[in-house]
Formats: structure tokens, sequence, C-alpha cells
């Protein structure tokens, strides 16, 4: 019957029309999914490049900085290395006449010092300096002389003196330490001086000079 045919022939066609939305469907939401997907992947993929290019320029950072301070520290090490000043060292010994000056020809450690100061300090007595600054300076004297003294003297002044107790005839060895500091400048000399004649001795006698600044 026509009616019934043109019924049925509406149902298949809605029901082709429902089977290809349906299918469009499929196809749409999977082109969407691939998309998305691929989309994430390519986010993804950048994010851990993102990462991993910061992780890089971190480590050149840090390799930049530990390059930078250990050439900061090296540089302190030797400015410091040159700021430092220091002479240790033993009298010769022996009778020294009055108003003369001690020698201390072993010299145990210098720093900071030239060969030529040393081996000038070694044959006269006298500290030469190189470099600018406060100083100290520290005398032991130990003398068989009753009654002995000393003077700690910069140029031609005197800085300081230091007298032995005096234990009597026949008291044996005995020593005192001068202690001062001084400002010195290229050229200036340190050296001890005796008070009075005495008899020194080389082996407890001790010179040490110190640039603190």
């Amino acid at each position: 019957m026509p009616l019934l045919d043109n019924l049925e022939a509406t149902l298949k066609a809605d029901l082709d029309v429902r089977k290809l939305n349906s299918f469009i469907r499929q196809v749409v939401k999977k082109e969407v999914e691939d998309v998305m997907h691929g989309d994430m992947k390519k986010i993804m993929n950048k994010s851990v490049s993102n990462v991993e290019n910061l992780s890089h320029r971190t480590n050149e950072m840090k390799l930049g900085l530990d390059s930078k301070f250990d050439k900061l520290k090296k540089e302190k090490e030797m400015q410091d290395e040159e700021n430092t000043v220091l002479l240790s060292c033993n009298g010769k010994g022996g009778f020294v006449g009055s108003s003369r000056t001690i020698l201390f020809q072993k010299v145990n450690r210098f720093t900071g010092i030239s060969g030529a100061a040393v081996n000038k300090f070694k044959s006269d007595g006298k500290f030469v300096c190189e470099t600018k600054g406060l100083y100290l300076i520290a005398a032991n004297i130990n003398t068989y002389t009753d009654g002995a003294w000393f003077k700690i003297i910069k140029n031609h002044d005197e800085l300081t003196r230091t007298y032995i107790s005096n234990h009597g005839e026949d008291s044996g060895w005995h020593s005192s330490t001068g202690v001062t500091y001084a400002m010195l400048s290229p050229l200036d000399t340190v050296y001890i001086q005796t008070g009075k004649a005495m008899t020194v001795s080389g082996t407890h006698t001790s010179l040490t000079i110190i640039k603190l600044k």
C-alpha cells in the first residue's frame, strides 16, 4: 500500500540519518580526540623541553657562578699573600756593646719580604720595610748581664725601652720582652739596640715582626 510504503521509506530515511549522524559524531569525536591528543602531546613535549632548557641554563649559571667565586677566592688569597709580611728569627748571640744593634742571623721564617732585604737584615740586624702598613714588633732578649736593657728603634727614634730584671751576681740567664707597634713606610728601618753592654743568648733571643694591616 502506498501509505505504508511511504511510512517505511520515511522511517528508513530517519534511521539512515541517525546512523549518519552517529557516524559523523564518532568521526568528529575521534578527530577532536586526535587533535587534543596531538596538542597535549605537543604541550607536554614543549613543557619537557622548557624544563630541560631551564635546567641546562641553571647548570650553566651555577658553573658560571662557581667559576667567578673560585676566581674571586684566588684573587683574595693572592691579595692576602701579597699583604702578609712576617719575619721570625733568633739572635746571633755573644757580647754586644752599649748602644749597639743586636744581630739576628738565624731567620726561621719570612713572608712578603725580598731575599735582598732578608740578607741585609741578617748582616746588620736592621729590618727595612718594603710594604706600607701597621706593624707589630716583639723582641725577646735573653742575657746573662744584670741590669741590662734594650730599645726598639724606628729609623733613629726610640719606640719603647725594656728593662731586664736585676737578679744580682751569678744569677744566670734571664729574659724580658718588649712589644710595640708602628706605622711603617717603605725604606723605614726597625732594629733592636742595647741600652748597656750585655752578653746575649742566641738560642733564646728572638725578634718577630708582623704586618697587621
